[in-house]
This record gives structure tokens, sequence and C-alpha cells, in this order.
């Protein structure tokens, strides 16, 4: 299991829909190329929420 946070690329667009849709599907994305495996830890939903510029709400949707 990978203990460190990786390090994510987001490409988040204000006028390209929902933004915890967006979230979601970049997750997803990550998963199936293989950049986010089994073991690795992504942010806290608050960091994230701050890298992101968004309210944790919106990251907190988007990984249920």
């Amino acid at each position: 299991m990978n203990a460190a946070h990786v390090q994510l690329n987001w490409d988040l667009k204000s006028d390209d829909g929902q933004l915890s849709q967006q979230i979601c599907d970049q997750i997803r994305g990550f998963i199936s190329t293989g950049v986010l495996r089994a073991g690795d830890r992504m942010p806290a939903t608050r960091q994230l929420a701050h890298e992101l510029s968004v309210a944790r709400g919106t990251v907190a949707t988007a990984i249920e």
C-alpha cells in the first residue's frame, strides 16, 4: 500500500457542468488510466477542496 498521496493533475472547467460530476469523472479517469491504483491515497476532502478551490461538500459529493 502506498502511504504517499498521489499528485493528480486536475482539469476543471466552471462552464462545463457540475463541478462534483467533473471531479468524479476525473477520478474515474485516473483509475482507468492507472494514475490511481489500489492502495494509493488521495488527499483528504478538505485538502482536495482547497487545492481545487471548491467547497468541501463538492468534493464529498464527487467521492460518494
